[in-house]
């Protein structure tokens, strides 16, 4: 009798799915790792090296995950800004927060999407939420408006609406994960701003910016995948929780639920994320 390979070809395929997503996982966190080190001990051409490669390892553990298209353009936006961000020129502050700022568009269509397909905040935690994270985003940027150079106060103001909208989204639709994930991101960037308005430096300060950003980002990716806007194929109002015309529960379960490695740190030079050194921008 002659040997067969052991499994059916659904089995197999789940297999090498598996296969993959431990290896794009390991390739994350091995990237985020010697980022980090190299932040600790201060390499330059360690962090400087691996910053660009951070986010696509993220983006693959999505693919590997089969997470929304969406997902991956929000990331996008990430990386976009963590490569515009590195050169040391006038316009590299403005052009990386403007790519940020796109990304913070796609995690509110992710957030706007899970609402949709039953993810149901009630409104007592919808005003909470909302008036928290207002009193936190204007106390944030009225602090540090008077340090701030008079050609970014507008821009910073309005990338600060766009962080703040994404944090309280995250943790009304895509639960205790999307929470995390946003107020993380809210710490990450609001010590960056102090940097550039001449506020207090704290020690570390390039490492714990960039371990709450990948933790920031990888929780948020994450939160997408296992609540109903990272379900394939299904339309809105017939997600988890939802009910069709004819009474039954209808849509896909929130995401494949497969398992991914935690969240890692990482990106960007001592000083910020974005790679310059110094702490106002080139003028």
């Amino acid at each position: 009798m002659r040997h067969r390979s052991a499994g059916t070809p659904t089995e197999r395929t789940a297999n090498r799915r598996n296969r993959i997503l431990l290896g794009s996982g390991t390739l994350f966190l091995l990237l985020c790792a010697a980022h980090l080190l190299g932040h600790a001990v201060d390499a330059e051409a360690l962090h400087r090296a691996t910053k660009p490669l951070l986010i696509p390892a993220l983006m693959a553990v999505v693919v590997a995950r089969r997470g929304p298209g969406l997902l991956l353009v929000a990331l996008a936006g990430g990386w976009a800004g963590d490569v515009l961000l590195m050169p040391d020129h006038p316009g590299a502050f403005l052009g990386g927060m403007a790519a940020f700022g796109l990304g913070h568009l796609g995690y509110l269509t992710l957030c706007r999407r899970a609402v949709r397909r039953g993810s149901s905040p009630t409104p007592a935690r919808i005003a909470g939420a909302a008036c928290g994270y207002t009193v936190v985003g204007v106390l944030v940027v009225v602090l540090l408006w008077p340090g701030l150079p008079a050609e970014l106060r507008i821009p910073v103001a309005g990338y600060a609406v766009l962080l703040t909208a994404t944090a309280c989204a995250a943790a009304l639709a895509l639960g205790p994960r999307g929470a995390a994930g946003g107020g993380l991101f809210l710490l990450s960037d609001a010590l960056i701003a102090a940097g550039i308005a001449d506020g207090p430096v704290i020690p570390a300060q390039g490492f714990i910016i960039m371990s709450t950003y990948l933790a920031a980002q990888w929780l948020l990716a994450d939160a997408v995948l296992l609540s109903p806007a990272g379900a394939r194929g299904v339309r809105p109002g017939h997600g988890p929780g939802r009910r069709d015309g004819r009474g039954r529960r209808g849509g896909s379960s929130p995401g494949d639920g497969t398992p991914g490695p935690g969240a890692g740190p990482g990106h960007g030079p001592p000083s910020n994320r974005y790679g310059a050194r110094r702490r106002r921008p080139p003028t």
